[in-house]
């Protein structure tokens, strides 16, 4: 229906053209398109080398469309140097919680290092307690 708003009847068929056309490229030898794909193709699809007169599209508009509607890049243009810093600052603040992770583990393991080798010295150093170190309490007594 060139010219005309509205449904097409043979919009249907021309999609499934297009559903098909990619599984067509990789058959050996080519598919070739079929006649009822050719017309479709010719009729829906841009053809940068032959394009439309801007007639025969019916509600076209050839208006600039913003690609950026947010103004995402105007923002950004704005606030370059608070993004910068803040961004700085968050890496920082990452780099010094790592480090403090870091440091309170080492200093965690030291602890038990230390305390280990002040046990390990209670225990031989000879005194009632080394004596009966590796026992169970219930087995424990006195010495004499």
């Amino acid at each position: 229906m060139e010219g005309q708003l509205g449904a097409d009847p043979e919009f249907g068929s021309c999609l499934q053209c297009a559903a098909i056309d990619r599984a067509r490229l990789k058959t050996n030898p080519i598919t070739p398109r079929s006649d009822i794909c050719l017309k479709c193709f010719k009729k829906y699809c841009f053809d940068p080398v032959n394009p439309p007169p801007e007639g025969q599209i019916v509600g076209r508009r050839f208006q600039f469309k913003d690609p950026d509607p947010l103004g995402l890049k105007s923002f950004f243009e704005k606030n370059k140097i608070a993004i910068i810093v803040g961004g700085a600052i968050a890496g920082l603040a990452l780099i010094t919680s790592i480090a403090c992770c870091v440091i309170y583990c080492r200093k965690r393991t030291q602890g038990k290092k230390v305390r280990s080798a002040e046990y390990r010295r209670l225990a031989t150093d000879g005194s009632e307690w080394s004596v009966n170190a590796g026992r169970h309490s219930y087995e424990m007594s006195r010495p004499h």
